[in-house]
Parts: C-alpha cells; sequence; structure tokens
C-alpha cells in the first residue's frame, strides 16, 4: 500500500513538473533524466484489467514506443502481451518489426522475425499483413520462391488488398519471371489505382524490361502526386531513352525553376544539353554544378565541353582542377 502510494506521488510530482516546464517554455526535455522513472509508472498496468485489456494495453504501448522509434522499449511491451497468449496477430508482427529493427538485420534479427510473423499466423490464420512481412524478408534473404508462396497466400486471404500483389511483383521480378511480375503490378493498380507502392513497382518493372516510354508515363503520374526528385531523374531517363530527349530538358528544366539548387537534376540536363550539341547551355549547368559541389567528375565533364568549343586554355584548367579534387 505504501508503495502504491509513493508511485502516485511521484506520478503526480512529475506531471506538475512537466506542466511547469511547459509554462516557463523549458520544454519537456528539461526532465529527461527522469524519464525512465516516468516510463515505469506509465507501463504498470492499471489494477483490475481482464487479460484481454492488458493485451491491448501493452499492445497499444509498443505501437506507441515504435511510432516513436524505440524498438528495444517496444519489444519489452509486446512481450508481456505475449505472455498472456495474445490472439491479436499485431502483437506478434509488432515483435517482428522490433526483431528486425533491433538485431543484426542480415542475421538472427530477420530469422526471428520470421517466427514472429508465423506465430501471428497461428493465432489468425488470415493475417495478411504476416503473409507481406515474411514475403519481404524472404526477399532480403534471397529466398524468393518462398517470398512468392507467402504473398500468394496473402492474395488468398486477402483478395481486395494491394500489398500481398506488390509483394509478388517483387518476388516474380527476382525470379526473372517478369511478364508474371507485370501482371500482379497491374492486379495492384486495378484494386487500387492511386497507390503510389503499386505503380512505383510496375514503373521499375517496365523501365527494367526497357519498355521506356510506359515506365516514363507512370514516373510522370508518380511526379504529379508527390513531388520526389527520384521520380524526376526516373521521369527524365525513361523519356531520353524513349528517344524524347528534348522533352527530358524540358521536364528537367521545369522542375529546375521550382528547385534551382537540385545539383542532380541539373547534371542530368547538362549532360542532356551536351549529346545535343547545346553547349553554351551545357557549360551553364556544369558551372552551377561545380557551383554547388565541385567534384572531379564535373570539372572533367566541363572540360569536354570546353574542348568542343575549342576553348584550350579552359580545358586545360579544368583538368587541372579535376586533379587536385
Amino acid at each position: 500500500m505504501g508503495r502504491c502510494l509513493l508511485i502516485r506521488r511521484t506520478a503526480a510530482l512529475l506531471i506538475v513538473f512537466a506542466f511547469q516546464a511547459e509554462l516557463l517554455g523549458l520544454g519537456v526535455s528539461a526532465f529527461f533524466s527522469l524519464s525512465p522513472l516516468l516510463s515505469a509508472v506509465s507501463a504498470s498496468p492499471p489494477p483490475q484489467k481482464k487479460n484481454e485489456d492488458l493485451v491491448k494495453y501493452y499492445k497499444n504501448l509498443g505501437e506507441q514506443c515504435m511510432d516513436k522509434g524505440d524498438f528495444v522499449k517496444a519489444k519489452g511491451f509486446f512481450e508481456q502481451a505475449a505472455k498472456l497468449g495474445a490472439k491479436d496477430s499485431e502483437v506478434y508482427i509488432g515483435l517482428g518489426r522490433c526483431s528486425y529493427n533491433t538485431f543484426d538485420k542480415f542475421g538472427s534479427g530477420l530469422d526471428e522475425a520470421i517466427s514472429y510473423f508465423k506465430r501471428g499466423l497461428e493465432v489468425q490464420p488470415n493475417a495478411v499483413r504476416c503473409y507481406n512481412h515474411l514475403s519481404e524478408i524472404y526477399c532480403i534473404q534471397g529466398r524468393y520462391e518462398e517470398a512468392l508462396k507467402a504473398a500468394q497466400s496473402g492474395t488468398k486471404v486477402a483478395p481486395g488488398d494491394i500489398a500481398p500483389y506488390v509483394c509478388q511483383a517483387v518476388a516474380l521480378s527476382n525470379l526473372k519471371r517478369y511478364d508474371q511480375a507485370l501482371q500482379a503490378s497491374n492486379a495492384a493498380l486495378k484494386i487500387d489505382g492511386n497507390s503510389l507502392a503499386a505503380r512505383e513497382t510496375r514503373a521499375s518493372l517496365l523501365e527494367d524490361r526497357k519498355c521506356y516510354l510506359e515506365a516514363a508515363e507512370d514516373y510522370k503520374v508518380l511526379l504529379q502526386r508527390g513531388k520526389k526528385d527520384s521520380y524526376l531523374y526516373r521521369y527524365a531517363f525513361c523519356l531520353d531513352k524513349g528517344g524524347k530527349g528534348k522533352e527530358s530538358i524540358a521536364v528537367l528544366s521545369s522542375w529546375l525553376k521550382e528547385f534551382p539548387h537540385d545539383e542532380q537534376a541539373r547534371l542530368q540536363r547538362a549532360r542532356l544539353y551536351g549529346r545535343f550539341g547545346m553547349l553554351p547551355q551545357a557549360e551553364s549547368d556544369y558551372s552551377a554544378a561545380i557551383v554547388e559541389t565541385p567534384t572531379a567528375a564535373y570539372y572533367k565533364e566541363r572540360a569536354e565541353i570546353y574542348k568542343r568549343q575549342g576553348r584550350i586554355n579552359l580545358y586545360r584548367k579544368d583538368l587541372k582542377a579535376a586533379d587536385s579534387n
């Protein structure tokens, strides 16, 4: 009874301290040294809870810790839930995710994660997320046939979920069964045409198959939905490889108006300018890239532009600069 009162009083004091810190503008970090004690208080199970409620309680704490990136503490909470005989596959998914985020990802951590995901399927055989995670890990381990089987099982238990179809596409691609991989990515997009993961997967597959203009269309859609530089680079590359180099330049130019310090986009455009004989424009882009990052490779590429222009002194100067970088 005395210990219970002490804990309650300690918790109350900590709450008061934290509240005062917020008022003073100090922030919670001012009391960071007290966090272990606060964690101990918050992690104590509430009294008179049923077993199912306790499982849910520990699972929620584990998920909160994972959201903060604290996989070690999260794993402790999930283990508490598992010890209570949890029948919720999300508990074992949490344990699996903690395993491959806290151990050697290419060793014991992955094997332990696999055992947890399988345990999740024992308690809930239709837990599609367990199949998805299994497929992902098998791919990391190079066990592509097993990855495919796990993904196929996922589509059987959840035919309306896009994730197992994407997992199938990845596994099939690694097995060099490209046509089937494309079919799987198409199936995912048929379920949800707004899925970025499914469209990224199909774009990558089309690019690998040298279907550049089809891949470019997918990258264009991705770029419209999210201004991600990697989408731009692949979009411009596929346009160029598909015989639309001038359109590639236009796409890069539009991007650089909005993001003038994107060195990779500028370098990509500089090489296109050089290939199309637009030497002054190429020189300008290389010079801007060198201002951002004066690397030997950039100096050498600009030197070649100077050489083509007949500006031999500048050509030699850049080669010298390349040697010293």
